[in-house]
């Protein structure tokens, strides 16, 4: 919960470290992405021209980096990367970036209703942030991506049960005023995306292990 004291916005919790948070950037040559639950960062990537989608199951999980092909200037291969879904470098970018969106589908679908989930996107734009997001939002996420040169998306939810809500939406911010989307759901509150650097995070109390 957000209260106004003394000029600060103050984030406050019934006890240090009750949540999990997720931090990303995509400001050129200083591109991470964080994920921190009660505390301690249970994981973080931290290198020159960072880009893909990090996704992970709060608790006892092993975080999934898709390093697909980059769409923003910075990005050293000039769209030239190729993700975790085993697609060489030599082929189309479109292929494999579907390609990688169709690892992230299955990964999505291994997540169980009713768990958290943290995701950081970092330096995607275009067709290729459409295919990730899409992947994403079977798990509740937004499926429409924020206004372009948004190049940090940071979220947080509960895999949503598809029979009763139907997604979330982006709060954005590096415009004239922070806007929100259209939202259908409830089960993600807190998606974040900006130009340079996104947050969000979830109370321990709502997540289930």
């Amino acid at each position: 919960e957000w209260k106004r004291e003394r000029g600060w916005w103050v984030e406050h919790s019934a006890e240090a470290f009750e949540k999990i948070v997720v931090t990303c950037s995509s400001v050129d040559g200083r591109a991470f992405v964080s994920f921190c639950e009660g505390g301690i960062e249970t994981f973080g990537e931290r290198e020159l021209g960072l880009s893909g989608a990090f996704m992970k199951v709060a608790g006892p999980h092993c975080a999934r980096h898709f390093a697909l092909a980059p769409r923003v200037p910075w990005a050293p291969g000039g769209g030239d990367g190729a993700g975790e879904a085993g697609v060489g470098a030599g082929q189309d970018p479109q292929r494999r970036a579907e390609a990688d969106a169709a690892a992230i589908q299955l990964w999505v679908e291994t997540v169980p209703v009713g768990a958290a989930v943290l995701v950081a996107v970092v330096g995607l734009d275009g067709a290729t942030l459409s295919l990730v997001l899409e992947a994403l939002s079977a798990l509740g996420l937004p499926s429409e991506p924020p206004p372009s040169s948004h190049y940090s998306l940071a979220a947080i939810g509960i895999r949503r049960d598809p029979h009763r809500s139907r997604g979330s939406d982006w709060v954005t911010v590096g415009t004239e005023s922070p806007r929100r989307m259209t939202a259908d759901g409830d089960t993600w509150h807190a998606c974040h995306a900006s130009r340079d650097i996104a947050y969000a995070s979830l109370p321990l109390k709502m997540v289930r292990h």
